[in-house]
């Protein structure tokens, strides 16, 4: 293979298209290497396909570029509305935590009733005793049966819930709702989750379930092989089996050529980019600048294996012309489109990691659908959630001296905390 001049060994591959140059948008190049038809001539079913896959990778990169600029949209505005409510929300916690230990400490409360408030302000105050409040976690010692001064109080009142063996409960409601789930995905699948961090977000509990899932489905397919090469070992061939066989290894042997094909489709590619972008070859310093940024656009496409982004240089360059498609033969557009198959497949695995990121940045649900058009709806339904929930806990502690009223909330509450134990409940 030839050498790769410039090539940086541990560059980090970047979308190319962002890198073209706004001469060449990213919608204008598709359109300039889809191939046309010419001469009254109708397009042949390798150019169909090959126009077909070129519009579904630009389709799914579009996607993932719009949802990028929402996101960058979208972060600092989220920010400074929801950081706030999120700091209110905390006080407001801590206010609640110290209104209930304070009714807790009066005389006239029913034995249910200071049970239920318990219940209550061990689940309201992990969260403020967990970020180092001393004060919250001296009081969530008191109601935990621990002592403060072991610096046990605040892990155990996770497995606590009040003095007279309530429900277990994690150190956050954040964590209980995480492990509640990885305890349900156990108890449901038969997968162990345990081995991952006690922190890990919902997103990455469910992708290393998938992970699992499919290694599981992988290792009994094998053994179901195994048994299957086993038995047939014993057995002489059928004529029919034989058959197949044959047909089998000869799928085999025409993807093999498929993919030698699109390697030395790419690499034709490549080559020819590299021996005109040869920045040692170039005597003027500004035109050996150019040619080696550009080598290594080049080079970073060649790594990714990005076709569309190689060919778009090729234009950028005037290497090659759109019109060259036309002629290409059947078996180069199948090699191509092999690639942009691979491509594909490499570009659906980064939006999953994308939106990932977005669900464990935002703290929204590992299930919920997310896309440029979904996401600003979503966080502003969060950003309301967060509001109503600081307008009700204002509420509540307004009406805290009221003694009937009190009563039932702290009912309510409890039992809400006890539904909690649903892993569908966080």
């Amino acid at each position: 293979m030839t050498a790769s001049p410039n090539k940086p060994g541990s560059q980090k591959a970047t979308n190319a298209f962002d890198r073209v140059g706004a001469d060449i948008e990213p919608t204008s190049l598709t359109d300039a290497l889809m191939v046309v038809a010419a001469g009254g001539h109708g397009l042949s079913k390798a150019q169909l396909e090959f126009n077909k896959k070129l519009k579904r990778v630009q389709k799914l990169r579009d996607s993932m570029t719009e949802l990028s600029a929402v996101v960058g949209h979208e972060r600092p505005l989220h920010a400074a509305e929801i950081n706030p409510m999120r700091m209110e929300r905390v006080s407001l916690g801590r206010t609640m935590c110290l209104t209930l230990h304070e009714r807790l400490s009066r005389k006239g409360l029913t034995a249910r009733t200071r049970e239920d408030a318990e219940t209550v302000l061990i689940a309201l105050a992990c969260d403020p005793a967990q970020s180092g409040d001393t004060e919250v976690q001296n009081i969530l010692a008191i109601y935990a049966g621990d002592d403060p001064g072991d610096g046990d109080g605040l892990a155990q009142a996770g497995n606590h819930q009040g003095r007279q063996g309530r429900q277990d409960r994690d150190d956050s409601p954040d964590i209980s709702a995480r492990s509640r789930l990885r305890e349900w995905i156990t108890a449901t699948t038969g997968i162990s989750l345990t081995d991952l961090p006690p922190d890990a977000s919902e997103a990455e509990i469910m992708q290393a379930l998938q992970q699992r899932i499919l290694a599981q489905r992988d290792a009994e397919a094998l053994e179901r092989q195994a048994r299957k090469a086993k038995r047939q070992a014993n057995r002489k061939p059928t004529a029919k089996q034989l058959e197949r066989e044959a047909a089998e290894k000869a799928l085999a042997d025409l993807k093999a050529q498929e993919s030698t094909d699109a390697e030395a489709a790419i690499r034709t590619v490549y080559r020819a980019l590299a021996s005109q972008l040869h920045p040692d070859r170039e005597t003027d310093p500004h035109e050996r600048e150019r040619k080696s940024a550009l080598m290594s656009e080049v080079n970073a496409s060649y790594d990714k294996r990005d076709l569309l982004a190689l060919l778009g240089l090729q234009l950028k360059i005037n290497q090659t012309n759109p019109d060259k498609l036309q002629a290409f033969a059947a078996e180069r557009l199948l090699a191509l489109g092999s690639l942009l198959n691979e491509q594909y497949k490499t570009l659906t695995r980064d939006k999953n990691v994308l939106v990932a990121q977005i669900q464990d940045e935002f703290g929204l649900d590992w299930h919920t659908v997310i896309d440029a058009r979904t996401l600003a709806p979503l966080l502003a339904r969060e950003r309301r959630q967060y509001a109503a929930a600081n307008g009700m806990m204002n509420d509540v502690l307004g009406r805290m001296s009221d003694d009937k009223w009190f009563k039932a909330w702290v009912k309510r509450e409890a039992e809400e905390v006890a539904q909690q134990s649903n892993p569908f409940g966080f």
